[in-house]
């Protein structure tokens, strides 16, 4: 994977998003604008209310420090938890209990992540310091700082070999998490990154930006491979399909896009769209499903390649974050963290 960088030249919204009233049209000033949120048909209010359904969760927390994003371990052993506090907290998903709350940062810090093979955990706060924690050991076991650049969103290639870090000004840096060593950088936006992911193949990375587009990025390339430009707010959230066919993108304007790869590239027309009642804050993958996470406080359920909801569980808290893994969803809302059992989601009726 390092090799791939040899040739490159290359959240969360506003920390008060969560709180904030929904825009219905753009907003001045220009660092507030998030565009328009559509709304809902008469006919998707009634779809809906035929597949509403309640879940209730393995575990909930109250969280004074304000949680931000979330991410479960490779053995869905733990959840760790970014907070605006500048708290790392982390919760033993088998005992159903907080193991860790551990003081990492002095300002606020959105993005968190589980290395994909080990229980280290990387994230990287408001002032542009990145640390890798070691949660076996207790301690930080690398330490990066860069020039001041607020840092929105981490993320680990599927081989653990490349950390990606997005920045609210519209730039990825790459790092070696072994050595600490910058491999590349990229400026795949104009303004605020919100959230990236690579690809599970880890040949692409995508982006989500205040900017209203996703950045499809060839690891390895010279340049992007696809800007995709269907969304009419901000972006929040992105995530591929298991099988990296599929890429589907969140965002303020209430909708979620579902793209389909054709050859070699992902297709500029979304292959399926659904308008949600509020923000679409986060999403993920599972399977043959996609699961989206909402400011009106709902997780919806679709079978995607059939383009169809299949269910919408009212959870009653705005959602910011989720990840799903294993039979864990986790997700996070502006004062709890929950956890959910995928499967009790996907089969209650």
């Amino acid at each position: 994977m390092k090799s791939l960088f040899l040739g490159l030249t290359i959240l969360l919204v506003l920390s008060s998003f969560c709180v904030a009233q929904t825009p219905t049209q753009k907003q001045q000033p220009l660092e507030l604008e998030v565009g328009l949120q559509l709304q809902q048909s008469d006919e998707v209010k009634e779809i809906e209310k035929t597949r509403m359904v309640k879940i209730p969760p393995l575990f909930s927390f109250f969280v004074e420090n304000k949680p931000n994003k979330i991410s479960i371990s490779h053995d869905t052993r733990y959840a760790a938890v970014a907070t605006k506090g500048g708290s790392l907290s982390v919760y033993d998903l088998q005992y159903g209990k907080l193991i860790l709350d551990e003081p990492l940062y002095e300002s606020p810090f959105y993005g968190v992540v589980f290395h994909p093979q080990k229980n280290i955990i990387a994230s990287g706060d408001r002032d542009g310091i990145i640390k890798l924690y070691d949660l076996q050991n207790k301690t930080v076991s690398a330490y990066i700082k860069e020039e001041k650049t607020p840092i929105s969103d981490v993320a680990f290639s599927n081989d653990g070999t490349v950390l990606a870090v997005a920045h609210f000004g519209g730039k990825v840096t790459f790092y070696d998490p072994q050595t600490q060593d910058l491999l590349q950088e990229i400026r795949p936006h104009p303004s605020s990154i919100y959230a990236l992911e690579f690809s599970n193949d880890s040949s692409l990375l995508a982006t989500a930006s205040r900017d209203r587009t996703v950045v499809i990025w060839p690891i390895g390339g010279m340049q992007l491979e696809k800007r995709l430009k269907n969304h009419q707010s901000i972006v929040l959230d992105c995530a591929f399909s298991e099988d990296d066919q599929f890429l589907a993108s969140g965002s303020a304007d209430a909708q979620v896009l579902v793209y389909k790869k054709e050859g070699n590239s992902f297709e500029d027309t979304p292959f399926y769209k659904w308008i949600h009642s509020n923000w679409v804050t986060s999403l993920g993958f599972a399977g043959d499903y996609l699961i989206t996470a909402s400011k009106d406080g709902y997780l919806r359920v679709f079978d995607y390649k059939n383009k169809s909801l299949q269910k919408i569980a009212e959870i009653g808290i705005p959602i910011l974050s989720i990840d799903i893994k294993g039979d864990y969803i986790a997700l996070t809302s502006p004062t709890e963290i929950r956890i959910y059992s995928l499967r009790g989601l996907l089969d209650v009726q």
